[in-house]
């Protein structure tokens, strides 16, 4: 049981942690920065957490075991409940597919490298994210693995005085964001995840709580400021970050300081600390951990078994279903588990081990099955059975594009390194100047094009999946690289065709008006190439925002397009050629004339992959289609 004392404010502070979150991943609008909810809670977690270890170092009765055993305590009862309910329902309603990639985050959430999992397999502000029922365990993981070593570092620390031990943790501190910081721009998409980027504000949870006592703290006059500030700061991040944000940054300094103040100055006799009391919630304070691990599942699972989107009012009915089943959890799970007196320590132990063996044992099944495939299919009548397979060949092509070498001069790669440098100029040496497709994921989308239809030898891709011009200066992206390429090499490329994802273009990306930033961004980038007669700027190819991983007919969920998104894409082109024109730019407007009707399904086959990329098929019927218009238009040899 914890030895400090207990304090309303922060129960309260947790409900004022949660709802955003909850809110975020029900898609409410105007929610953008709900995620930030999290990091109020490392932060709240590291406070209480080192409060804890330091009061019962002060009476000689820390010790790791217990540690850990209330951190399981805390942990593993409500969640493992959760998995055993959830399991069961994603094995009758998935398809093998998202079966197969369920199992492996039930295996990885067990063992609480979740984070690690997913920072591996997805982007966490992505579409697609809202039908992965686990995907919230990455914060449980990052905290365990945190924990693994944060109280024998204040062991360590005892041994020194409260003031190295501070200044110890602030250096840390320091480190780790300024980790986060540079990894904005060399690891986007890992930095969210990984513990090395997150510490720093579990750390500032542990500095607060090493800071002398509040009465001796000359700020404390100041309290009801500090701490309605705090409020105001933490209330403003969940309006105003969103999924473009550089994030766990600089960027989270708002929501977390804005925590720390709270903690520190919301007293019972500041507005902030009467607010953070109030019974309500307190109450959803109280349930925020069973109610966070919860509402994701359940909002995957509605978004799954739904033919269209969820209305927001069905999500946001979630979210309140899910206060009232993380109530239940908390009073007969959560309660019972985190007391000695009522499960002791051996019976807890054991019950936990044999649980998490039946989970891990169920996933090693859904992977030994490749997702109950055989018994999936068999369920499925021969036309549905056929249409099916023809989903899982368009998903699986995803992977194919990294064969696309013909191990001489058709290559694609993500950077000018030494190696791609050779490998150019000898086929320089060999064929003479190179094609060269730059841009994002859809230009390796048209690079496989050009790749499967093409009979000119030399056509080169240097394309970065995420990447565009007004990115142009993160390191992770190749686009100064390729200008500086064609400067030196400039008589050794033929010409640059340039293309990326329309709907960057897009307000909120999928919705017109245009994003004029994004188009100046573009335009001023295709100029500044050293021969602008060299450069073609591919119109956006259509977006039919059908996720097509989640078509499921044993759920009636097949496949129905955005026709809005498509509408909006195909209304952008125009929008986009006069930009083009106005600046001399060379844009090929309309190039594949798409019509939904007749080029989504052809053949037997699919010809989107996802939501917005070309499947294999789909790059060989759309290659051959805009080649014959290229070819028309002065590009003869391609």
């Amino acid at each position: 049981m914890s030895s400090i004392q207990y304090r309303k404010e922060i129960d309260g502070l947790r409900a004022f942690a949660i709802l955003p979150v909850m809110l975020f991943h029900a898609g409410v609008t105007g929610v953008t920065g709900g995620f930030a909810g999290v990091d109020v809670f490392f932060v709240i977690s590291g406070y209480l957490i080192t409060k804890t270890i330091l009061s019962e170092q002060a009476k000689n009765a820390f010790g790791l075991v217990s540690f850990y055993e209330r951190r399981a305590r805390r942990i593993l009862p409500a969640l493992y409940v959760m998995l055993l309910i959830i399991i069961p329902a994603c094995i009758l309603w998935m398809t093998p597919e998202q079966l197969s990639r369920f199992g492996e985050s039930v295996t990885s959430v067990g063992l609480f490298y979740s984070n690690l999992y997913f920072r591996g397999a997805i982007d966490y502000f992505a579409p697609s994210t809202e039908e992965l029922p686990l995907l919230h365990t990455w914060s449980l993981a990052v905290e365990e693995q945190f924990y693994l070593l944060y109280p024998v570092l204040i062991m360590v620390c005892a041994r020194f005085s409260r003031r190295t031990t501070l200044l110890i943790l602030l250096a840390l501190f320091v480190t780790s964001l300024g980790l986060a910081e540079f990894q904005a721009f060399v690891k986007p998409a890992s930095r969210f995840f990984v513990p090395q980027t997150r510490m720093w504000e579990l750390l500032l949870g542990g500095v607060l709580a090493l800071l002398p006592p509040v009465g001796e703290d000359p700020a404390r006059r100041f309290a009801q400021f500090l701490s309605a500030l705090g409020m105001l700061a933490i209330l403003a991040s969940y309006y105003l970050l969103d999924g473009d944000t550089k994030f766990p940054g600089l960027a989270a300094l708002p929501p977390t300081l804005g925590a720390a103040l709270v903690i520190r100055y919301a007293a019972p006799d500041t507005l902030a600390g009467q607010l953070l009391t109030h019974r309500v919630l307190v109450g959803i304070g109280l349930i925020s951990y069973s109610a966070y691990l919860w509402h994701q599942p359940l909002l995957a699972l509605a978004r799954m078994r739904s033919l269209d989107a969820p209305s927001p009012w069905l999500l946001v009915a979630i979210c309140g279903a899910s206060l009232v089943i993380a109530f239940a959890s908390w009073r007969f799970v959560e309660r019972p588990f985190r007391n000695p007196n009522i499960i002791s320590r051996r019976p807890f132990a054991a019950v936990a081990v044999a649980t998490l063996a039946v989970i891990l044992a169920t996933s090693g099944v859904i992977h030994a099955t490749d997702g109950f495939r055989a018994s999936y299919l068999a369920r499925l009548d021969d036309a549905t059975r056929s249409e099916f397979q023809a989903v899982e060949t368009a998903v699986a092509s995803n992977k194919e594009r990294d064969t696309f070498d013909d191990g001489q001069c058709k290559f694609s790669q993500a950077h000018t390194d030494g190696d791609f440098m050779r490998r150019f100029d000898d086929c320089v040496a060999r064929f003479g100047p190179a094609y060269l497709v730059v841009g994002d994921s859809h230009a390796q989308n048209l690079y496989g094009a050009f790749y499967q239809v093409s009979s000119y030898p030399f056509i080169v891709g240097i394309v970065k999946g995420g990447c565009r011009p007004d990115r142009a200066h993160d390191l992770k992206c190749p686009y100064q690289q390729v200008l500086q390429l064609i400067t030196d090499r400039r008589q050794q490329v033929a010409h640059v065709f340039y293309t990326q994802k329309g709907s960057y273009f897009l307000t909120n990306h999928r919705y017109l008006p245009v994003n004029q930033d994004a188009i100046d961004a573009t335009l001023s980038y295709l100029k500044a190439f050293p021969d602008a007669s060299r450069v073609t700027w591919l119109g956006p190819q259509i977006e039919p925002g059908i996720e097509m991983g989640s078509i499921n007919p044993l759920v009636g969920k097949m496949r129905q397009p955005d026709h809005d998104l498509i509408a909006a894409i195909a209304g952008i082109d125009p929008v986009l050629a006069g930009a083009a024109a106005q600046h001399g730019v060379a844009y090929q407007s309309k190039i594949l004339n798409f019509d939904y009707a007749r080029d989504f399904y052809t053949d037997g086959k699919f010809t989107y992959s996802d939501t917005n990329h070309w499947s294999t098929y789909g790059e060989t019927l759309f290659g051959n289609r805009l080649l014959a218009r290229l070819r028309g238009s002065g590009f003869a040899d391609l």
